[in-house]
């Protein structure tokens, strides 16, 4: 059997939660019925287990069905990015986040890449105390929804260490084909 670029289950279910408390049942559904058949089925059946590791090409499946049904255009995306953060670390971790630098906190957060995704690399570069360059290298069948998810979770975990009004802007790369993506966070 091949190995696929894969993604954790709790990235697709935290997801799903986060868009039905944006925007109803209704938007799950839509977004269920607007994705390919197969990963239609396997999220509205609970087949993605929270431990579990899916195909790259899903979590994308998912993300197509999700702005699709939704009209969300990157703002949502970026919204859901940084409300996942909030939604996948409780209250006890985000108090102790406070302690951090944003650079810090930022550095630890691309180590937690690899525990959602298991493709790619990350690293942080330039750094300052109201910035950072981030660069992900080989992240095999990422589109533009995928790292501007990523990017919001950049942000908040900016903001949860202290800063503030975090910013993450793509420098290049970030498209729908690419596997690469360079990106500039700022903060005040």
């Amino acid at each position: 059997m091949v190995a696929v670029p894969s993604v954790k289950g709790l990235a697709f279910r935290t997801v799903l939660t986060l868009v039905e408390r944006a925007r109803g049942p209704e938007g799950v559904e839509g977004s269920l019925a607007a994705m390919p058949e197969e990963v239609g089925r396997a999220l509205r059946y609970g087949e993605i287990i929270a431990a579990g590791w899916y195909p790259v090409d899903w979590y994308r499946a998912m993300w197509s069905g999700i702005r699709s049904a939704t009209g969300g255009g990157d703002a949502f995306v970026r919204q859901l990015g940084r409300d996942a953060i909030d939604h996948d670390f409780g209250s006890v971790y985000r108090v102790l986040m406070r302690m951090l630098t944003p650079k810090t906190l930022l550095s630890i957060g691309m180590r937690h890449f690899h525990h959602i995704y298991d493709t790619g690399e990350v690293q942080l570069t330039d750094p300052t105390s109201k910035s950072v360059r981030l660069r992900f290298d080989g992240c095999v069948g990422f589109d533009h929804a995928m790292w501007i998810e990523v990017l919001g979770s950049c942000e908040r975990l900016a903001e949860l260490a202290g800063g503030k009004d975090a910013q993450a802007t793509i420098v290049s790369g970030g498209g729908d084909h690419d596997d690469a993506c360079v990106a500039a966070a700022v903060w005040r």
